[in-house]
């Protein structure tokens, strides 16, 4: 059972005792490991866990549907379950999304119960406050758990001690980029990840997976429209590091194309996809077409390079045959941002002008540019956007995501900037910290 970096914040969640404390919401695609988090935390929590699981327990679903109110709800859990809601123990539902009612509940749980951690997870916890419930604001702390990240890759093969050097030898880094096309090709689903290194079928593997997300999709809308969610999911793959447009997905022409800004927001919804909006030079300044990646580098890959010959970071020199990398690269740095508890943001001075890719926002509310680029060197003329952004809104520090050794550059502008291989994007934060101060 491999470590999650989530389960630090988890924990810590559960065991702060504190009156009324926020229900926990966990979140996070299918088979991406929710249900082996909570089990793995158990033995490291300070009470006991009554854990009810909706997707495979048909009469809880039932007997949790008819509760008419909240006081229902508990008589329920004290009845069946002899859980009281005083303290003495976690309560976890698992695939809450699965009951129609249990939404309306969630504000009770933590008015009500005044020492009792709640946890809910789902792949789609938007589902359980539809449209008559509204989101209990202040009252849940959501903590959304991704496929593995880059290092949790390397823990999976028992290789995360390479990220701890502080001056890497050149022979590391690449023996790193190594790692990094690996996790490019396999993705970070965690039942795929330890497929490939215990040396089994772990493309046959994700295959099926996918097609576990593609009859649940079916479940949903008719067959018709399940196609959707191929196109979707290609198009965004397809156009990954481009702005993301309708059209990528279905013809103009087509009677579904209407559907597909609902089929895209399921998708978000349910982890699959994300989306990063595209800001002005000014607050008001709006009508860039976002960006969107997937939820999987691996998944990502794949898809992206159906047609097209498998590109090796290191050997694949020729600039045609790169040009595809720069997106897959750009996406496995959104999942990493996406995990580093940032919302995912660019920016853009105008039409096909200036752009950079995301922008990183410290914990003092600084906003830091950074540009991802898929080469081997570190070339000025990729510091454009930093400079640009920098000069129009202040920062002191620009960020550029490579392929190259870490290091540092000024600008023809004056900016300083760090570069850095994408592998260490766990590591920003500490990083352009450390920058900050030292300038």
């Amino acid at each position: 059972m491999i470590q999650r970096d989530l389960e630090k914040r988890l924990i810590a969640h559960l065991t702060h005792r504190v009156e009324h404390p926020n229900v926990a919401l966990l979140e996070g695609a299918r088979q991406v490991g929710k249900t082996t988090l909570v089990e793995s935390i158990r033995p490291k929590l300070d009470r006991e866990i009554l854990y009810l699981n909706l997707e495979e327990d048909n009469r809880a679903v039932h007997d949790l549907n008819s509760c008419k109110d909240f006081v229902d709800f508990e008589t329920y859990f004290a009845t069946v379950y002899q859980f009281k809601g005083d303290g003495q123990r976690i309560l976890c539902i698992d695939e809450a999304q699965e009951s129609s009612v249990l939404g309306g509940f969630v504000r009770f749980m933590k008015e009500r119960w005044q020492h009792t951690p709640v946890i809910l997870t789902g792949s789609s916890m938007s589902r359980i406050f539809g449209p008559e419930t509204r989101f209990p604001v202040g009252r849940v702390t959501r903590f959304l758990l991704q496929p593995f990240s880059f290092r949790e890759f390397l823990r999976c093969g028992k290789e995360e001690e390479l990220l701890d050097f502080k001056d890497l030898p050149r022979f590391l880094h690449e023996r790193l980029l190594k790692y990094v096309q690996s996790y490019l090709d396999v993705g970070g689903l965690p039942a795929v990840a330890s497929s490939f290194f215990d040396e089994l079928d772990w493309r046959r593997l994700r295959r099926d997976l996918y097609l576990d997300y593609r009859s649940d999709f079916a479940r949903i809308f008719s067959a018709t429209e399940a196609s959707l969610f191929d196109q979707c999911l290609r198009g965004v793959a397809s156009n990954l590091g481009s702005p993301s447009k309708y059209a990528q997905m279905v013809r103009p022409t087509s009677a579904l194309y209407r559907r597909v800004p609902d089929f895209l927001e399921l998708l978000e919804s349910w982890k699959l996809i994300y989306k990063s909006n595209i800001q002005g030079t000014r607050p008001e300044q709006q009508g860039f077409s976002p960006k969107r990646y997937l939820y999987d580098p691996g998944l990502a890959n794949d898809l992206r390079l159906t047609a097209l010959p498998r590109i090796d970071i290191l050997s694949s020199l020729d600039a045609a045959q790169r040009a595809p990398l720069g997106g897959i690269i750009e996406n496995m740095l959104a999942t990493e941002l996406v995990a580093l508890g940032q919302d995912l943001t660019g920016w853009k001075k105008g039409v096909n002008s200036s752009e950079v890719d995301f922008i990183f926002r410290t914990a003092l509310g600084d906003t830091i540019p950074i540009e991802c680029k898929a080469s081997l060197v570190t070339r000025p003329r990729d510091t454009g956007g930093l400079s640009e952004y920098a000069a129009r809104h202040g920062s002191k520090l620009g960020v550029l995501v490579n392929l190259d050794m870490p290091g540092k550059l000024t600008t023809s502008t004056g900016l300083n900037a760090i570069h850095i291989p994408v592998y260490m994007i766990d590591r920003l934060g500490e990083m352009v910290e450390g920058e900050m101060k030292s300038s």
